[in-house]
């Protein structure tokens, strides 16, 4: 992101520069002294939030130098949130510059939130989600999305505030998972139990990623939270594609297929690649996930399905098997008892 201004219209503003230096400005900007327009007034704001410059940021918020009335300043926060000076952000924040301001920087407009949130960078977001706390944005997504972003620092505290606050848990938006997949993404079994006693749904999908919660658990092997999701209500099968079980199988974790497998999740289901749980584990040479997951499967419906234009690949064997010519002796010798594995 960058100013709307020149350089110039900020050292317009600064003390350090020379009279001369500053009437040549004036010139250019075709001003009388002591006649800066709002324009160069409004420039040279934006300019110093973008460098970070609070003191210059103050100076020109100062009773003397601003004559708006009920300033919102919300392009200087989006300014000064992108450079990442949280002292100047929350100084404009107490000047009241509106949190809710935003910028169309990719195919999304992004309010300072998201700034912070694709920069990773807690330290605003915290300061961000504090103020939001402290004023009166119950009804605007900010409060929302905040809760998330606390949600994945697994930051407690907050969380809690923010619910007290009337945040939604099940709110989501582009770049804006429901609260519950971040707190899986965080890994947090205390936050993820916070939000679910606060009405999140626990199968409820991030309409982008097109995850819940249990299928991010798998992916992060984080047993015990999958674990408790499964107590918690959580149905495996509840993705028509196999999500988590296949999510399980490409990591290997055996635990977490075999907590799947216990809670009734399908072992003969294939994704939208064409993938099934044990034709994935099976191509990463996963021996204890296939030995496990053969007395449930289907080898011929794994092969059909996992697999394009019927044929399967062994990284680690090196070969092509063209399953037409298989019968189910050498279906399952494939999957589990090769002797080249």
């Amino acid at each position: 992101m960058e100013p709307r201004a020149s350089p110039n219209d900020y050292a317009l503003f600064h003390d350090d520069l020379s009279n001369e230096v500053k009437h040549n400005l004036r010139k250019w900007l075709d001003l009388s002294p002591g006649e800066e327009t709002p324009k160069a007034y409004r420039n040279a704001l934006e300019v110093a939030a973008h460098l970070g410059d609070t003191a210059m940021v103050k100076k020109l918020l100062a009773p003397v130098q601003c004559s708006q009335e009920k300033p919102r300043y919300g392009y200087p926060l989006l300014l000064a949130t992108h450079s990442g000076c949280v002292e100047t952000v929350e100084f404009l924040l107490t000047k009241g510059a509106d949190l809710t301001a935003s910028i169309k920087r990719t195919e999304i407009e992004e309010t300072p939130l998201d700034i912070a949130w694709s920069q990773n960078d807690p330290q605003m977001l915290m300061t961000l989600a504090d103020h939001l706390m402290r004023h009166e944005y119950n009804s605007t997504p900010e409060v929302h999305k905040a809760l998330g972003k606390c949600a994945e620092h697994n930051d407690k505290n907050r969380v809690e505030r923010l619910l007290a606050n009337g945040a939604d848990p099940n709110f989501q938006t582009n770049g804006c998972s429901p609260a519950l997949v971040s707190a899986a993404n965080g890994g947090s079994v205390a936050i993820s139990g916070i939000l679910l006693k606060e009405g999140a749904i626990v199968d409820l999908r991030c309409d982008t990623s097109g995850c819940a919660a249990l299928e991010v658990a798998a992916w992060k092997e984080n047993a015990e939270l999958l674990k408790y999701l499964l107590e918690s209500g959580a149905k495996p099968n509840s993705h028509n594609d196999g999500g988590p079980l296949i999510a399980a199988a490409k990591r290997g974790k055996l635990e977490i297929v075999q907590a799947l497998v216990e809670k009734g999740a399908c072992v003969n289901v294939a994704n939208s690649k064409r993938e099934t749980p044990i034709g994935v584990a099976a191509s990463l040479d996963k021996k204890d996930v296939v030995a496990y997951l053969t007395p449930f499967a289907d080898f011929g419906f794994a092969l059909k399905s996992a697999f394009d234009e019927g044929y399967f690949y062994s990284q680690n064997q090196q070969h092509v098997y063209e399953t037409s010519s298989l019968n189910t002796d050498d279906e399952a010798s494939m999957f589990v008892s090769c002797k080249e594995w």
